[in-house]
């Protein structure tokens, strides 16, 4: 999510260090999916080669920066109409895979829309 999401990164951009908070993280639904305890999140990070934590376990950043290729998402986005009202991620991953390697699909959640 680092590379995509805004939100995200200026959150670390925010901090001298680099690090976000795990209480910010905690944030997310599809963390929330996952755990909603901060120290789970502590472990995962600490035993992550992508992550370090930082010694109050409570904020998280990358241990290498990110490429820096492609930085505005608007530079490696492809917008695209006319999908079916039933298609999901899988189903448009598996359309643009041939062309290359597809990281991110976001599907409108209104689905008369497409």
């Amino acid at each position: 999510n680092w590379r995509r999401d805004r939100f995200l990164r200026e959150e670390a951009e925010a901090s001298a260090a680099g690090y976000v908070e795990v209480a910010t993280l905690l944030r997310f639904n599809r963390l929330k999916e996952l755990t909603e305890d901060p120290a789970v999140v502590a472990d995962a990070a600490e035993a992550s080669e992508e992550l370090e934590l930082h010694a109050s376990r409570t904020r998280i950043r990358r241990r290498r920066p990110p490429p820096d290729l492609f930085r505005n998402p608007r530079d490696r986005t492809v917008y695209v109409e006319g999908l079916p009202a039933d298609a999901d991620v899988d189903a448009v991953r598996a359309l643009f895979s041939p062309a290359g390697s597809v990281e991110y699909v976001s599907l409108p959640r209104d689905a008369t829309s497409r």
